[in-house]
């Protein structure tokens, strides 16, 4: 789901009108925890654990209860 300029929503391939576009907005605070590896030269692997403390959700949108990712990068 994109917004754009126009105040419409993207949804697919259908288009809908949003007449209250702070329906889609809030705020949340996140606390996180990771661990980054050294793997070559430059090189790190990452892995990450965040679960909101604070959530303040506007509108229609499901609260996240917890995210978790692993990165591959590279610093120069």
């Amino acid at each position: 789901m994109r917004q754009n300029g126009l105040g419409l929503v993207r949804v697919g391939d259908n288009t809908a009108p949003v007449t209250k576009l702070r329906s889609f907005v809030g705020e949340q605070i996140d606390l996180t925890v990771f661990v980054r590896f050294p793997v070559a030269d430059g090189w790190y692997e990452e892995a990450s654990y965040a679960q909101p403390i604070y959530l303040d959700l506007n509108g229609p949108q499901s609260p996240e209860k917890y995210h978790f990712s692993i990165e591959t990068g590279i610093s120069f």
